[in-house]
């Protein structure tokens, strides 16, 4: 009796402790919504299964809704020991069940700080990343790691909006958002549903070219195959989250389903009128990492340009003994590494947790000659030889708006190959 009454006073201390950490949660997302950063969130919201009118089926503790119209799933327990298949059949119930698959972009399973020192959550979440446990989530959060992800999520979209504000010359970050909810994956949104019709793929078979034809059509030529072998073709704009709560290179995927075979192919996708567009953003602090050069003379020139983030500034302001030349010199080595990560998402080995579709390996340049369609690693190469090098690789060099002394920001130049 007296074991049982522990016991309920335990699960009672347990509720109250979880309906706190709930509340932190929520005023941050509360935060994040008047701020603009997101549209709004939910909590507690329970899913029915597709099919079924029993409303409870599953439940996510929060569900936040993007500026473009995503979602992010958590589903929060107190102990995983106890707690976590629960928690894992309501995020698959949802992913699988509840007509939302291609609206989310995180699934998150998230416990207290404490369960680090559990044993078995450790040992589990590596299976999982070594891929011999499955797991329903995309992220596996301790508290404190998903206050960052939501710090690195704030950062990256409040960049985005801040540099919307100065080019349309809105009036705060919210009237930003707005805008970014309806044209921020306008291509991409239809590109996905275009394609994925029985009229496109019945079209494109009889000689016609319907509108984002050419996407097919460089997928074709890529591999080799004919329109005749597509039996049919799949498509999402809903790319997973990386890891850090920042977002892919990939903006959408393609799959062509052929008789005894499938095609999976992912774009990233850049909009521009201009000679150049922002393609990578991230502090030097991510740069020296992904480089591996922590112990060398390369840490000190990321660092410096990032402190004074304009050519003239960053070589007039060099230490005695340090130089451009020098700084290119020690790019070199490593300029396969940086061109890929920026580009096509490679190497981030930290923050990759779905790379097959995250990694983009072909690039889609919106521009006013139309859409130009390139595999990723040509472009590049093109982009070496023809392009302008700064510092080693083929991009501009600058700082995102607002964020002066904070972080790196690399342009990609806009060129048709000829």
């Amino acid at each position: 009796m007296e074991e049982d009454k522990a016991k309920s006073i335990s699960n009672q201390l347990k509720a109250k402790a979880g309906l706190k950490w709930d509340d932190a949660i929520q005023t941050k997302l509360e935060y994040l919504k008047e701020e603009g950063i997101i549209q709004g969130s939910v909590r507690n919201l329970n899913f029915k299964h597709s099919g079924y009118n029993y409303a409870k089926q599953y439940l996510a503790n929060f569900v936040i809704y993007t500026n473009d119209h995503k979602r992010i799933i958590i589903r929060s327990s107190n102990s995983f020991r106890d707690r976590v298949k629960i928690g894992f059949y309501d995020i698959e119930g949802i992913l699988k069940y509840s007509n939302l698959n291609d609206d989310i972009v995180a699934t998150i399973y998230l416990v207290p700080d404490s369960e680090l020192e559990n044993s078995t959550f450790n040992s589990t979440r590596n299976k999982i990343q070594t891929k011999e446990y499955y797991s329903p989530a995309t992220h596996m959060f301790i508290l404190s790691e998903f206050e960052n992800f939501l710090a690195n999520y704030e950062l990256e979209n409040r960049t985005i909006l801040e540099e919307l504000v100065e080019e349309k010359n809105f009036k705060d970050l919210k009237e930003a958002g707005s805008y970014f909810g309806k044209n921020g994956n306008k291509l991409e949104r239809d590109i996905s549903n275009t394609v994925t019709t029985s009229k496109f793929l019945q079209e494109l078979k009889q000689g016609q070219t319907p509108k984002f034809h050419q996407i097919i059509k460089y997928i074709v030529q890529k591999h080799e195959i004919d329109y005749n072998e597509i039996t049919k073709i799949n498509s999402s704009f809903s790319i997973p989250l990386l890891l850090s709560g920042g977002s892919p290179k990939t903006d959408i995927w393609i799959e062509l389903e052929l008789n005894n075979s499938k095609i999976f192919e992912t774009f990233s996708v850049k909009n521009s009128s201009k000679r150049q567009v922002s393609v990578h953003d991230y502090t030097a602090e991510r740069f020296i990492e992904i480089l591996n050069c922590e112990e060398t003379n390369l840490k000190y020139y990321l660092e410096h340009f990032q402190e004074h983030p304009s050519y003239s500034e960053f070589e007039e302001t060099l230490a005695d003994g340090k130089s451009e030349k020098e700084f290119i010199n020690l790019i070199e080595p490593k300029r396969a590494i940086l061109s890929e990560w920026v580009l096509l998402g490679k190497h981030d080995l930290k923050n990759l947790n779905s790379p097959i579709t995250q990694i983009s390996k072909n690039l889609i340049l919106n521009t006013s000659e139309g859409l130009l369609i390139y595999d990723s690693m040509r472009y590049l190469d093109y982009l070496f030889k023809n392009a302008k090098v700064k510092y080693g690789v083929p991009f501009s060099w600058t700082y995102p708006s607002k964020q002066r002394k904070k972080r790196i920001q690399l342009k990609l130049p806009i060129r048709k190959i000829t």
